[in-house]
């Protein structure tokens, strides 16, 4: 009688093939004698785009990037936002590719397979675990807005943070940090593509105000297609005095648009208002059945320059000659 063939082979074979093909792309960052993990956000150029966490970063580190063996490619620090702890910096692209993300976060759910990887030594190291729950937008601890709340089983291992998790196709869908959360969370790719795309273009995150609490609603079935977005944020709360009531915003104003940038949830919303902070802009309302636009100026919030952990690189496991976090 044939033994039967093994019905985990494939999966091993394709599972080992996906880490393999991370070696392009997840690299180690060292900073001063401090080493964890970052991925390729982007190839701009001759440069790099490398994503990674702002805790381990100390303003007179020496930065480098590096695969294997070998001394690795000085780095700079191209801007942070210590309220996500995501940093980006630039490097020589010489041998890099950029990592697949996804473009977005909304298929998945607990239960699903997912790999954690990390690079905070010579070679990519893999877990593969089970995503353990799957959330809506929350704040961090510093007030930052993310997309959705990833929990993923077992405990983020030292030296992954700036690692990524991956689905099954391959695909990134967001980055991993010690920082935020304890024991270690995902940041979704809807929070991460929208941080460093601010970052790689004004160099620092800027935090846009608009003084409206509002809450998801779904749009009359005319306004819908009219509009070709289904849904919309009702406005549920308006700040004296600030930018939103300002520019004439009424409870109860459906949002349909910031800026021609269609805004049917919190994340879309946050991206926009960030995208526009300090500027004058557009907003789109549906009231009382119809739909005006309205003129407004986008107010700015200065973030804090830095952890409330303490200055950069003052995470606990970054100490001298340590694997941080």
């Amino acid at each position: 009688m044939k033994t039967p063939k093994n019905p985990f082979a494939s999966l091993n074979t394709h599972l080992a093939r996906l880490v393999a093909d991370a070696d392009a792309w997840l690299v180690r960052v060292e900073a001063g004698r401090r080493r964890t993990t970052g991925v390729v956000y982007r190839i701009d150029g001759d440069e790099a785009l490398i994503a990674t966490v702002a805790h381990v970063l100390a303003g007179d580190d020496a930065l480098s990037v590096a695969r294997g063996d070998g001394p690795g490619t000085p780095a700079r620090l191209a801007g942070w936002d210590p309220r996500t702890d995501l940093a980006l910096l630039r490097t020589d692209a010489t041998g890099l590719a950029a990592a697949p993300f996804a473009d977005d976060t909304e298929g998945l759910a607990a239960g699903h397979l997912a790999l954690t990887l990390g690079r905070p030594g010579r070679r990519v190291r893999s877990m593969l675990g089970l995503v353990a729950g799957v959330g809506g937008p929350w704040q961090t601890g510093h007030g930052a807005d993310v997309a959705r709340f990833i929990e993923v089983d077992g405990r983020l291992p030292d030296g992954f943070s700036g690692g990524v998790l991956l689905d099954l196709d391959g695909r990134v869908l967001g980055l991993n940090t010690h920082a935020l959360v304890r024991g270690g969370t995902t940041l979704p790719v809807e929070t991460v593509r929208r941080v460093f795309e601010l970052l790689a273009t004004r160099g620092h995150m800027p935090r846009g105000h608009l003084g409206l609490g509002t809450q998801p609603v779904a749009l009359p079935a005319d306004v819908a297609l009219q509009e070709s977005q289904r849904a919309g944020l009702v406005v549920v709360s308006v700040e004296p005095e600030g930018p939103g009531e300002r520019a004439g915003v009424l409870l109860g104003d459906v949002i349909l648009r910031l800026d021609d940038r269609p805004v049917g949830s919190h994340g879309e919303l946050v991206a926009a208002r960030d995208a526009l902070a300090g500027r004058p802009g557009t907003l789109r309302v549906l009231r009382a059945g119809a739909v005006t636009t309205l003129e407004l100026s986008v107010g700015e919030k200065a973030g804090p320059a830095s952890l409330d952990l303490g200055a950069p690189g003052a995470h606990r496991g970054c100490g001298r000659g340590r694997r941080c976090g």
